[in-house]
């Protein structure tokens, strides 16, 4: 092998090496996220039940759902289960079915830069940075309320919650490329 195939071949290891280590993270992360929707369930309900309940639980409940929901969908990437229309590639030849599942990871990969671009022009970290992180400043200068507009009962910035699924945006490439790389033969169903 030249030194370049096998430069290539360590590049491809890393990013498969990455994706399993994310996936390691994720899935601890999933069980945090579990337990802490658990307990802020159960506390709101046993609060309501008293007759003072916690509007707030039911919020932050709400905003961790989508952080988990956003999490198990990059995990089902990593394993390959995520939602993908299968059929056509079932019934067709070895190599058509290689094909289309290369290229749904393909799409998968493209959808992940294509939401982080649009993160990216939502929050406009480089328009926070350059108002010295004014809030208001930015929100003036740019008409981009994001960081202005309240939770209704936590009472921090909606921003916090809608940020959320950002980093789950990443790991989601990550896991798409690492099987695009990998020739998807790496299915991890038993990793859930």
């Amino acid at each position: 092998m030249t030194e370049t195939s096998l430069n290539t071949l360590g590049r491809i290891n890393l990013i498969v090496r990455l994706s399993r280590g994310l996936f390691a993270i994720e899935r601890r992360l999933m069980q945090v996220c579990i337990g802490g929707l658990l307990l802020l369930v159960v506390y709101a309900i046993l609060k309501t039940a008293l007759g003072s309940p916690l509007y707030w639980a039911s919020e932050a409940a709400l905003g961790l759902m989508l952080f988990t929901a956003f999490l198990g969908q990059s995990m089902l990437v990593y394993t390959g289960r995520h939602p993908a229309v299968t059929l056509v590639a079932e019934v067709s030849g070895l190599r058509f079915g290689a094909l289309l599942t290369k290229t749904v990871d393909l799409i998968l990969l493209a959808l992940s830069l294509l939401f982080l671009i649009l993160a990216w022009l939502l929050f406009d970290p480089l328009g926070v940075i350059a108002a010295n992180f004014q809030m208001m400043d930015f929100a003036i200068s740019s008409g981009n309320f994001i960081y202005q507009e309240p939770t209704n009962t936590l009472g921090i910035s909606k921003a916090w919650i809608w940020i959320a699924p950002v980093p789950t945006f990443i790991t989601l490439g990550v896991h798409a490329a690492a099987r695009l790389l990998n020739g998807n033969t790496t299915d991890h169903r038993e990793a859930l």
